[in-house]
């Protein structure tokens, strides 16, 4: 049994969790404009999706280089995720029908960010830190988002402009739970609470081993 680390939030922390609020909330932003713009009802969906990717795309790599740490790369790889979603639309706009294009976008996007997300959740676990917690727990959330939104495409086949803004919102919204859950998940009160559980469940296991010897003997 491992420890988890909880740490104190310092204010080189803060600062990172910031502008993860901030990022997170430009995306509500964008799926806001998606759902409330009257003028995006009358344009097709094809024309304005490759570039919401590409706009979440450049406020990625802009908040990897302002929130840059050591070996977390999560922003940039969603940048490349972004730009290879939209490249997707973009490319392949006029020759495969609407709906299968917008469903299979977002299927590729949920694939890779799911990816994405594993990979720095396994990271995160393996240095014991609690906010694997967290990141694992929001990247089931927005994989179950993007698989029912998928599904909705491929079956009614159609478009529905409001279906993708009330998406990217949600979306949005899901994913600002993350830096949320890392505030609550390193608050003292809660730390020494599972500090004080994973005590006790080595202590168990110590004693259990003893017994297990003695057993044998």
């Amino acid at each position: 049994m491992k420890y988890i680390k909880k740490e104190i939030i310092k204010e080189s922390k803060k600062c990172y969790l910031i502008v993860d609020i901030v990022f997170y909330i430009i995306i509500c932003l964008i799926g806001s404009e998606v759902l409330f713009l009257n003028e995006l009802k009358y344009v097709s969906t094809l024309k304005y999706l490759y570039l919401i990717f590409y706009i979440i795309a450049f406020f990625s790599v802009v908040a990897y280089f302002v929130n840059r740490r050591k070996h977390d790369y999560e922003f940039l790889y969603f940048a490349l995720i972004n730009i290879y979603a939209g490249s997707f639309v973009l490319i392949y706009s006029n020759y495969l029908s609407p709906n299968f294009i917008v469903g299979c976008s977002l299927l590729i996007y949920t694939i890779m960010n799911g990816f994405n997300k594993g990979i720095h959740a396994y990271r995160l676990d393996y240095n014991n830190k609690i906010e694997s917690v967290s990141k694992l727990s929001i990247m089931l959330a927005l994989m179950l988002l993007s698989i029912f939104t998928s599904i909705y495409f491929y079956k009614y086949l159609i478009i529905d402009n409001e279906v993708l803004g009330y998406y990217f919102l949600t979306f949005g919204l899901i994913s600002l739970l993350e830096p949320f859950l890392c505030i609550v998940l390193n608050n003292k009160s809660i730390s020494k609470k599972m500090l004080r559980n994973d005590i006790k469940r080595i202590e168990v296991k110590k004693i259990t081993k003893k017994e297990i010897k003695k057993i044998k003997k």
